[in-house]
């Protein structure tokens, strides 16, 4: 079954939660960060910890502690721009630029990240989910300088504007899963041919086929290109995605689920709709560096 939520605010409780833990955490004031998290509060943050200290998940206050002091000791935060959210009442997905410099290596790397921060019914942070492709990070941390890559797209359009019609369940989920089928599959529906569509894809282009910036009849094409190369994980291209849940709030969308590409990464994408529920741009959040790490 698939979760459903349209034109939801984030409890204003939650609200000022989110807001204590930003503020606290951008000044190293983690004393009051640990304050807004529930005492069985983890992160989960996507990556190999072979490669990045920081990586995978942290259960309970405690964990988060030590989780905390990674951080300082790892990296520092250069930079953290919020480009897009949508939220239900209990949670936010939040698509933010960030850039990063690596204490170890003296570089510095940029990077899409989302965070996907859940709220439980006291309004303290019970889950913070860190996704985004980690082979900048990798590279950063370790053996050279880190690929460019494409960050989610914002036009500075207002996105809180209705769509006349999108409002019900059904409609909802068929625009997200022909969105999904273009960008797991390269297929076309009508409901995403629309007119200077933008699609971003993380990761290495040598090595994940379909990473970059595409039109969607760009992106379609490449498909059966990539099939024919028989690159990396090109034989898994046609894994089975499935949407988990869909928020839209306005003419934005974000899209979770899991599978796809021959993996069991979750994945998020961010949509932003034109005035007939048409995407305008699509970001696809994942992390391919784990899995070809895991399989090395």
């Amino acid at each position: 079954m698939i979760n459903t939520h349209i034109n939801k605010t984030l409890d204003p409780a939650n609200a000022e939660t989110m807001a204590e833990y930003y503020r606290s955490a951008a000044v190293g004031n983690f004393q009051a960060t640990l304050s807004t998290l529930a005492d069985d509060v983890y992160f989960d943050i996507s990556g190999d910890r072979r490669f990045l200290p920081f990586a995978g998940r942290w259960e309970g206050k405690e964990e988060v502690k030590k989780l905390f002091k990674i951080f300082s000791t790892c990296f520092a935060l250069l930079n953290l721009t919020e480009l897009q959210t949508t939220q239900s009442d209990c949670r936010v997905y939040s698509f933010n630029d960030e850039t990063f410099y690596v204490h170890s290596t003296s570089r510095f790397y940029r990077v899409p990240v989302l965070h996907v921060m859940t709220f439980n019914g006291d309004h303290k942070i019970s889950s913070l989910v860190n996704t985004h492709d980690t082979t900048s990070a990798v590279q950063a941390f370790t053996w050279g300088d880190p690929i460019a890559v494409p960050i989610s797209y914002d036009d500075n359009q207002d996105g809180s504007l209705p769509i006349a019609g999108l409002d019900n369940d059904d409609k909802v989920i068929n625009v997200a899963s022909d969105i999904m089928s273009l960008i797991f599959h390269g297929d076309l529906p009508e409901n995403v041919k629309a007119d200077n569509l933008v699609i971003y894809i993380p990761g290495l282009p040598t090595r994940d086929c379909i990473s970059g910036v595409w039109s969607d009849t760009e992106l379609a094409n490449r498909y059966p290109q990539a099939v024919s190369e028989k690159k990396t994980r090109l034989g898994e291209l046609r894994g089975r995605p499935s949407i988990i849940e869909v928020i839209l709030n306005g003419r934005l969308m974000s899209i979770n689920g899991i599978g796809g590409y021959g993996s069991h990464q979750p994945w998020t994408i961010l949509a932003k709709l034109n005035e007939i529920g048409m995407p305008q741009s699509a970001s696809l959040m994942i992390d391919f560096q784990s899995p070809v790490i895991a399989s090395a």
